[in-house]
């Protein structure tokens, strides 16, 4: 990596989350009458430090009964580098329902039997999960506690609504027969690609004058998608007007509520990994030689 580039400008490498975003891809497009993003978040930024997923509570406080905020209000406060809406709640109370999981400690953990009061199918509304290396899963049934899943290694989890690619396949067509929102619908979704970058695909639908000309999309719909891409893994998250996605303190899909959207009390958040073993030494070096290079040309150029 050099520090200058063919124009002589020095680069800025010491802030990693400029770096960070700078990595992260997104495509805009239109399908089957629907716009979408389809954002890839590497492993690993431009500079080589580790993008870890991890889901919060959007609460300041980190209860699960503080007042919830939208997605794009939590990135905002924590700056995050990349944040989506994350898991099913109760729209009352708006707190998590499902398998809740945080940072290893269980945070909800009651099956689903209904999404607000209307009722489920069984071959839906199991949690994701993410383990210590970033690696997404959902090997657990709906009635899983959460002792065992932080005891088989589960790092943060969250129940959506299901699997929709596994092994670079579509999941049972069963799974795609969600009950309560069938059809086109605005969704929400996080995959994995096998190289261990992920994947976001937000697909938008007219609601409250937004996204006037989408018709949103169905499961099968995004599976093709996303098997197009080559995604190895994918999981529907909570669709509608929860859905949220954020690059860094923009909202790039549609807000359908308010001027920040929907409040929603889990996200998915990303940020950069701050422990030494994802550090390279050559990396550091280059920044510490910018820095000093820095400030020699703000002494030249006074």
């Amino acid at each position: 990596m050099a520090l200058y580039n063919g124009y002589g400008t020095l680069l800025e490498l010491k802030d990693e989350k400029n770096n960070a975003l700078h990595s992260i891809n997104v495509e805009y497009e239109r399908a089957n009458g629907a716009s979408y993003f389809l954002c890839r978040i590497p492993k690993y930024s431009v500079s080589g430090k580790r993008l870890s997923p991890k889901i919060a509570l959007t609460s300041a406080d980190g209860a699960v009964n503080g007042k919830k905020v939208s997605a794009l209000t939590f990135a905002e406060r924590k700056k995050a580098v990349f944040t989506m809406n994350a898991g099913l709640f109760n729209v009352t109370s708006v707190q998590p329902v499902g398998q809740t999981v945080i940072d290893g400690v269980s945070v909800t953990n009651t099956p689903m039997t209904d999404d607000n009061g209307t009722p489920i199918s069984d071959a839906e509304c199991y949690p994701l999960c993410i383990d210590a290396d970033g690696v997404l899963s959902a090997p657990y049934s709906r009635s899983v506690d959460t002792a065992d899943m932080i005891a088989d290694g589960v790092k943060y989890a969250v129940t959506g609504w299901g699997k929709l690619i596994d092994n670079f396949e579509k999941c049972d067509e069963t799974v795609f027969n969600e009950i309560v929102h069938p059809g086109d619908y605005m969704q929400q979704c996080i995959g994995q690609y096998d190289n261990g970058d992920y994947c976001v695909l937000t697909v938008n639908k007219a609601r409250n004058g937004q996204a006037e000309n989408d018709i949103g999309m169905t499961y099968g719909e995004m599976a093709d998608i996303l098997i197009a891409k080559g995604v190895e893994f994918a999981y529907v998250l909570d669709g509608g007007g929860s859905a949220e996605t954020v690059l860094g303190n923009r909202q790039i899909n549609a807000i359908y509520e308010g001027d920040t959207g929907r409040a929603v009390p889990t996200v998915i958040y990303f940020e950069v990994e701050s422990d030494a073993d994802t550090e390279d030494v050559s990396i550091n070096s280059i920044y510490f030689a910018a820095d000093i290079l820095d400030k020699m040309l703000k002494e030249i150029l006074k």
